[in-house]
């Protein structure tokens, strides 16, 4: 199967056409991950892994020339590649990276343990995150390389096995004094995390893209059984109990669909930043997902809880229902827990607010520094409140090309995840008032960065 699809080019979905790729955008690349996520959610988690957030995206980004012509040909169509950032003892604290890459002339030498490595069983080339000594001539930081699996000191110690995706090529990979050239190191020293959030941002799209077409095929399953299968002398699907399940997971694969779709082409206009509709729609996804998935088991009743191999075994259709129930659960985990996505939905809506009167509520804070913030509180909620009514985000023209939340700060957080872990930084507010936000993406803990952008 895995040669086929290098065969149709699927590995090179996302990479452009100069590097032997297809060159597809975010809306399309994004279709036929939910084609595939209809058929073997494993199967789409390794092609969303390989060229989401392995090589190819933040070589897309950060990568230089010399790099991208080295490495993006052999993705587009022989190569599979992971992305390991998780470790045994480090999800979303970044501050903990134990892993080490030790400048030692014109290569860097890394030791330590990544867990939970998609793709990483069988992968060619990883996206590796290592820290790096703070020394003379090294800034030092957690930062990116390409590492070739085959080098010298990689070894996978387990194949890991899960609930669900079964296929799921995903293990435990050590690193012993590897060697890795300087040239394999992607951007700077010390932006290491930037490179990952920043990554991780329009990689997220492939989870709910996938579920939709989990959606799509929950659907199927569940009108074609529901006409077939009769109760008290008519199809159940004429009873209102299995109907209305019906509908609900027609009418939200639906608008999975339009939320998939509308982020996807936000990302391919490059010019937005989509953290947020990211977040939005992977918690949209993965929470209606499992729940379509559920339905399914419910109208199929003992046949839904039922494994297709025994389904197969007495000659029924075998449909795997509890399988996709299985194999949809991570989606809830990985690429951003449902409560890291809450948390950085709820600093959207709240930031700009504790940016200009947070003091009024902090314990610690004097009274002078209260009367201040109070009388800042006053002069920008005399400007922002009549907006809501009156301003430019009433106009659609004006929030198409321009948005509407000029002076709303929006912050950073990412998860935890077996897929693919990343740190959930801090809530950095902007000082309000001062224009368009444009969010730092390194903005960490425990790490040497800068500040949040405020421009103008």
């Amino acid at each position: 199967m895995i040669t086929g699809l290098k065969e149709l080019g699927a590995l090179g979905m996302k990479i452009d056409t100069q590097y032997g790729g297809l060159g597809l955008t975010q809306v399309y690349y994004n279709k036929a991950l939910a084609l595939v996520g209809s058929v073997s959610p494993a199967i789409g988690a390794l092609l969303s892994a390989h060229q989401s957030i392995g090589v190819p995206q933040p070589l897309k980004t950060f990568g230089t020339r010399e790099q991208k012509e080295t490495f993006l040909p052999r993705c587009a169509r022989t190569d599979i590649s992971a992305f390991l950032l998780t470790e045994p003892d480090v999800g979303s604290d970044p501050a903990r990276l134990a892993t080490t890459a030790v400048p030692e002339g014109d290569t860097y030498v890394l030791d330590g343990v990544k867990l939970w490595t998609t793709n990483g069983v069988v992968a060619d080339l990883l996206v590796v995150m290592a820290r790096v000594p703070k020394s003379e001539g090294h800034r030092g930081g957690i930062t990116a390389f390409v590492v070739e699996a085959a080098s010298e000191g990689v070894t996978v110690e387990h194949r890991n096995a899960f609930m669900g995706l079964r296929g799921l090529e995903n293990g435990v990979t050590r690193f012993h004094r590897v060697r890795v050239p300087a040239a394999h190191r992607i951007g700077a020293e010390g932006q290491g995390l930037k490179i990952a959030l920043t990554t991780l941002n329009t990689g997220r799209l492939s989870l709910p893209a996938m579920c939709v077409g989990s959606g799509k095929w929950c659907l199927k399953i569940a009108r074609e059984w529901s006409a077939a299968r009769e109760q008290w002398g008519r199809p159940v699907a004429l009873h209102e109990a299995v109907g209305s399940k019906i509908a609900f997971i027609a009418a939200t694969t639906f608008a999975l669909e339009a939320v998939v779709d509308l982020s996807s082409q936000m990302a391919d206009e490059d010019r937005n930043d989509i953290r947020i509709e990211a977040a939005l729609a992977k918690l949209y996804g993965s929470e209606m997902a499992w729940l379509m998935a559920d339905e399914l088991v419910q109208i199929r009743g003992g046949r839904g809880f039922e494994t297709a191999d025994s389904l197969r075994a007495r000659g029924e259709r075998a449909v795997p229902a509890e399988q996709m129930l299985r194999d949809l659960r991570i989606n809830r985990i990985f690429e951003g827990s449902t409560e890291i996505m809450h948390l950085l939905i709820a600093r959207e809506a709240v930031d700009a607010h504790l940016s200009v009167a947070g003091d009024l509520i902090d314990p610690e804070k004097s009274l002078g520094d209260k009367a201040r913030a109070g009388a800042g509180a006053g002069v920008f909620y005399a400007k922002w409140l009549p907006r809501l009514v009156a301003g430019p985000g009433q106009l659609p023209a004006r929030t198409a090309s321009s948005g509407t939340a000029s002076t709303s700060p929006r912050t950073c957080a990412t998860s935890n995840a077996p897929h693919a872990s990343s740190p959930a930084p801090p809530s950095t507010p902007c000082p309000a008032g001062r224009g368009k936000w444009r969010p730092s993406r390194a903005s960490w803990a425990g790490s040497s960065t800068s500040a949040p952008n405020c421009s103008r």
